[in-house]
């Protein structure tokens, strides 16, 4: 039995990542973090799978540019 993800807001993750939640949102965007769209513009983070994505790119994948 799986146990569900924990699914982060954009304020929540940005205070994770002691990053702005406009970053966030950008990070989103621009497809540099997995996101979860879960209705209209409502989005959600799996913390593991963000936390796995900046394990395998480092964060200067997600800064650049």
């Amino acid at each position: 039995m799986s146990t569900k993800p924990r699914l982060l807001t954009v304020q929540e993750l940005a205070t994770e990542l002691s990053v702005q939640p406009e970053t966030v949102r950008r990070w989103a965007r621009d497809g540099r973090i997995p996101a979860l769209r879960v209705s209209g513009k409502t989005i959600r983070f799996d913390l593991e799978d963000v936390c796995a994505m900046l394990r395998r790119v480092g964060t200067k994948g997600v800064h650049r540019g």
